[in-house]
């Protein structure tokens, strides 16, 4: 018999779903500061970059910081993440809503 006491061996999906929220909310948020204070992730790019190159090197270069692959700016993983990338900034702009210094708010 299960009871409140026992841990979940395994997991839910409300734990997964309530797990990738929380991510999602962090790393979205430190995204933003590290953008707005040049930090370690984009030094060399701000919001306003908007040279498709230096975004696809900097695509590049995170790819091989957080999951070791080396990729080039014509890769097929940085150019599905520059489109991406530039489909949610389009979208973003189309509804209105720009970062801001401070804006943290994420989904």
């Amino acid at each position: 018999m299960v009871t409140v006491k026992d841990r979940a061996e395994k997991s839910t999906t409300l734990i997964a779903n309530t797990a990738e929220m929380a991510a999602m909310c962090i790393m979205c948020g430190a995204v933003i500061r590290d953008f707005d204070t040049n930090g370690v992730m984009f030094h060399g790019i701000d919001k306003n970059t908007t040279d498709p190159t230096k975004l696809k090197n900097k695509i590049g270069e995170l790819y091989d910081r957080f999951l070791g692959e080396n990729f080039t700016t014509t890769s097929l993983d940085v150019v599905d993440t520059y489109a991406l990338l530039t489909a949610s900034a389009k979208e973003r702009k189309d509804a209105g809503k720009y970062w801001a210094v401070g804006d943290t708010h994420c989904p």
